[in-house]
């Protein structure tokens, strides 16, 4: 009997990153799901059947990372989430993407990864989780 393959949702606003994401995820025998906003994925989360792990961008338009990772907490406590950031500060308060990806990680992400990453680093932390 063969394993089942592992399914990730990959939410973040920039387009080339989430391609270059399922680009570097495909051959690994990874089905991914792709949104560019946090309130699309909770959409799908609801909507679709279980994910293995969650990455998601810190710094998007309407709700963050962090916002998405407190409401993943309530309704997906055992999810992995992996959170990602180039930097920068948010354009809805000016935090910086350092102090959000910090707040993630005490708020249930179960790591971070810094953009801009090589495979070897998307495919370590994946692998760390699933």
């Amino acid at each position: 009997m063969t394993e089942a393959r592992k399914r990730i949702l990959i939410v973040d606003d920039d387009e080339d990153i989430r391609n270059l994401m399922v680009l570097y995820l495909k051959d690994q025998g990874v089905d991914c799901v792709c949104v560019d906003c946090a309130i699309k994925g909770l959409e799908v989360l609801r909507d679709e059947e279980a994910f293995d792990l969650i990455i998601s961008d810190v710094i998007m338009p309407e709700m963050n990372g962090v916002e998405f990772i407190q409401h993943l907490a309530g309704f997906y406590p055992e999810t992995k989430i992996i959170i990602c950031s180039s930097g920068g500060p948010s354009k809805s308060n000016n935090q910086s993407a350092s102090f959000l990806m910090e707040l993630a990680l005490e708020r249930g992400a179960s790591k971070a990864l810094k953009k801009p990453f090589s495979k070897s680093d998307l495919l370590g932390v994946v692998s760390s989780l699933i």
